[in-house]
């Protein structure tokens, strides 16, 4: 099982506590794996499923449980001139520091990137780190800026108590999260009944999805349909 340790944390607790609760009898191994090499390692046959933020378009053999859905915001320092403003824009970070986590490896990153890229506006990423509270601290003290994703990051009242504010863009970054896995390769029971688990304790925003449908979290047939 694929786990992205940035954008899909909150999920350890809910592999590692209530579903090992409600199936101690099932084993599932958990890989820290980054959101972009989630579909890879299931193609390849490394993982049998993930989770991971949801890409525009999935491939074909591949079928999607959407969960949650949320949107970016703008972590700043409380002293920053910005945090005056209720919601942001791209063009009020073009010429802001930003601090990431490792390069290339979260879905913030590329996301910031596309959309940066979209308005034809300059980026400027100016450090990485490995530490989410060297990220914090630096933000606190007004050096730069980062992002956070609202369903899986740390709770804000954590933050605000070291003078860090969010804020929402104000053309909404919006994305969706869920569960992938191969509608053709053979699925082990331990990974069935975990596929099972999910779809019952995650209604979900929408269906289930197909590999190469649209992005509104719907495909022709799909509703209603779940891991067999």
């Amino acid at each position: 099982m694929g786990i992205p340790p940035i954008s899909c944390a909150q999920l350890y607790p809910v592999v590692l506590g209530l579903f090992a609760e409600a199936e101690p009898n099932v084993e599932v191994t958990i890989r820290d794996i980054c959101n972009h090499e989630i579909i890879c390692q299931i193609q390849e046959g490394g993982i049998e499923a993930g989770f991971l933020i949801r890409p525009e378009q999935l491939p074909e053999g591949l079928e999607y449980w959407g969960m949650e859905e949320g949107t970016l915001r703008v972590l700043l320092s409380r002293r920053n001139p910005l945090a005056q403003k209720e919601s942001l824009t791209l063009e009020d970070l073009a010429n802001e520091s930003i601090f990431m986590y490792e390069k290339g490896s979260s879905y913030t990153e590329y996301r910031i990137r596309e959309e940066f890229a979209r308005k034809g506006l300059p980026v400027h990423f100016q450090q990485y780190f490995k530490n989410f509270s060297t990220i914090y601290d630096l933000v606190a003290q007004n050096y730069g800026v980062s992002f956070m994703l609202d369903t899986t990051s740390p709770m804000l009242s954590s933050l605000e108590e070291i003078g860090i504010v969010s804020r929402p863009f104000a053309e909404p970054m919006r994305y969706q999260m869920g569960m992938v896995w191969s509608r053709d390769r053979f699925l082990s029971r331990s990974c069935r009944t975990f596929l099972h688990f999910i779809c019952q304790w995650y209604p979900g925003p929408g269906q289930t999805v197909s590999g190469s449908s649209d992005r509104s979290g719907r495909a022709p047939g799909a509703e209603g349909h779940r891991p067999g």
